[in-house]
């Protein structure tokens, strides 16, 4: 069993904002989904939320064995489920009874699901983003990648031999983009993926049986109701987009979108950023207005 621990955390906004909890992916933090989420809410999409809140509160959370949160060893935390009881109780000390909501990128999307399942009575929306949904890499349906457009050139020339890892597949092989990726990867995944303890997490990514998540789900035949967002990227070689469409029968209120030209770092670039904070800002009108504050 993991021993109760405090996670890493950071706030940003008003500390009576309408909070929204923010899921990062596999060995990243919160200050990843942060550097993603944040141009969002400075933007001039979003919705002012209910008159009782003067913004929204963003609480980025580290997993255990993750970022600033304590190792996985030292928390005693052995798989999937460990990890959400520690997240569980965050809810529970941070959040409760206020309602919130959820959001969660990749393995931090799985996370979110169970949350929203588990505080089903407080949570006002979800948002997926390039979200995992089979844990075993073997049933996953992923089609080979291959880029919109491709240049082996400019990454020869754009990519660092010690940043291709952390870069990942270029859908779009110009000069611009790719630099906007190796940008990303320098400042933001490099520094996650070496802060995070990569001997605790790869036993549990190493094992099917540990990384999975054995509580119930929302379902078609137990959905949920609330507005909800799910995005994936077309040339997503990690997750592909099939397995996130499945999701809609148990997201009766979900938009779907698969944008062309983005992988699973999605969304690099002017053109994705765009469309990433016009989707965002969509979504949380659609929360507010089922407040019928909108």
């Amino acid at each position: 069993m993991p021993h109760p621990i405090t996670l890493a955390l950071r706030a940003e906004g008003p500390p009576d904002g309408q909070p929204i909890l923010f899921i990062h992916g596999w060995t990243l933090n919160g200050t990843a989904e942060a550097h993603d989420f944040e141009p969002v809410f400075s933007s001039n999409l979003i919705p002012r939320p209910s008159p009782e809140k003067r913004g929204y509160r963003r609480l980025y959370v580290d997993l255990p064995g993750h970022g600033a949160s304590p190792s996985a060893a030292s928390c005693g935390t052995t798989d999937l489920d460990d990890m959400l009881t520690a997240l569980s109780r965050f809810v529970e000390t941070e959040i409760l009874p206020a309602r919130f909501l959820v959001v969660g990128t990749s393995a931090g999307g799985l996370f979110a699901r169970a949350v929203a399942m588990r505080f089903e009575g407080f949570v006002s929306g979800l948002l997926l983003r390039v979200p995992v949904v089979e844990t075993r890499d073997k049933d996953r349906d992923v089609d080979a990648f291959v880029a919109v457009i491709e240049d082996s050139a400019v990454l020869e020339r754009w990519v660092p031999a010690g940043l291709k890892g952390y870069v990942g597949e270029v859908a779009v092989q110009t000069v611009g983009y790719v630099q906007r990726a190796v940008e990303r990867a320098e400042k933001v995944v490099r520094p996650a993926v070496e802060a995070a303890d990569q001997g605790g997490l790869d036993a549990i990514r190493g094992d099917d049986e540990r990384y999975c998540l054995r509580g119930p789900l929302h379902s078609a035949a137990r959905p949920f109701k609330r507005p909800t967002l799910i995005i994936a990227g077309r040339q997503d070689s990690v997750v592909g987009w099939r397995d996130a469409w499945g999701l809609t029968s148990a997201y009766p209120r979900a938009s779907f979108v698969v944008m062309d030209r983005a992988g699973h770092g999605l969304p690099v670039g002017e053109g994705e950023e765009g469309l990433f904070r016009a989707l965002v800002g969509e979504w949380l009108g659609r929360v507010e207005e089922e407040k019928g504050t909108a």
